[in-house]
């Protein structure tokens, strides 16, 4: 049974996780805050989406100061979402979140026209950005991946986060491409699931001096050295179950903190490489369902569960923090 140590923003040690800049004053200027977004799970009861799940574990991340949500990406299960559950989803979440936080909603796909389509279908049901990974399976060039993320931007208005996640998509987002794309007006972050904190830089470097784009980390256990040069917030997966703890992380990262950031970090290091030890989400949904946040730990196949000893694992983490008893 979950206690109310992550919902009330408590740490192992008793430590109240308050957020440090509310307004994002810090954060770089954009069409997009910045700061922590959690890439939500999307719960499944007997392979039918749980929407009272989704509406509790939306109104957790509501309540505990995030900037915004991301819904149906790779933590989102968004391969496996069929368009209908997919439109319905997004209903929800945009309804449920109005002007409180934002929804960048995930429009990936490999055929650039169909990430067009849902991009658009984002736009007009009201999200606030779109997060889109680089064509994945199909290998295309630096030239056709500036293409698939041009021929998008021109059919929307919508702000669009690239997303470059080589270890699952085959191909790498090279600093020089990411550099054209940022002059495309509605291109206006980069989630950066690279692995490599050194190109932070070396993007900035190639920026020109009337463009921008803001960089948000896409690897929790990295979230402290990323912060330590260029970027500008976090699209985390340990924030479905820990928001009031990363929000905090974040906030000191922004007010330049890393000491303290570094600190609290440590204390889930050993929780994040757990969570992705496995196939994700598998293992995070576990400890969601732990913490009484969904009601049933499920994936859809071809993914699977949390093994026994991920399990044995997560709540013994769980246990030894506090958080469930």
């Amino acid at each position: 049974m979950a206690q109310s140590g992550s919902a009330s923003g408590l740490g192992p040690e008793g430590r109240e996780f308050k957020s440090l800049c509310p307004d994002s004053s810090l954060v770089a200027s954009g069409m997009l805050k910045g700061g922590l977004y959690t890439a939500l799970i999307t719960p499944f009861i007997d392979s039918e989406i749980d929407f009272k799940s989704i509406e509790k574990l939306i109104e957790f991340q509501i309540s505990s100061g995030v900037s915004g949500i991301v819904m149906l990406g790779t933590t989102g299960e968004a391969p496996c979402i069929t368009l209908t559950e997919r439109k319905k989803i997004t209903d929800v979440a945009v309804a449920m979140c109005g002007r409180q936080i934002e929804v960048i909603l995930g429009c990936s796909s490999n055929c650039t026209k169909e990430a067009a389509e849902l991009t658009a279908l984002a736009q007009s049901a009201g999200a606030d950005g779109a997060l889109i990974v680089a064509p994945y399976y199909n290998k295309p060039s630096q030239e056709g991946i500036y293409k698939h993320y041009e021929y998008i931007a021109a059919r929307v208005d919508i702000p669009i986060i690239v997303y470059n996640n080589p270890a699952r998509t085959v191909v790498d987002i090279k600093d020089e491409t990411i550099a054209r794309l940022a002059r495309l007006d509605n291109v206006v972050a980069l989630k950066d699931s690279s692995g490599d904190i050194s190109r932070q830089s070396s993007l900035e470097a190639l920026l020109e001096a009337d463009t921008n784009i803001m960089q948000l980390c896409g690897d929790d256990i990295n979230v402290v050295p990323f912060h330590s040069s260029f970027g500008k917030g976090w699209i985390s997966v340990s924030s479905n179950i820990f928001p009031k703890e990363c929000s905090y992380i974040q906030d000191l990262l922004l007010c330049g903190n890393i000491k303290e950031a570094t600190s609290i970090q440590m204390g889930f290091i050993e929780f994040y490489k757990h969570i992705f030890s496995e196939p994700s989400p598998a293992g995070v949904k576990y400890a969601a369902y732990l913490m009484d946040l969904i009601s049933s730990y499920e994936v859809r196949l071809p993914l699977t569960g949390a093994s026994n000893d991920l399990q044995r694992k997560i709540l013994k983490f769980l246990n030894d923090g506090g958080y469930v008893g």
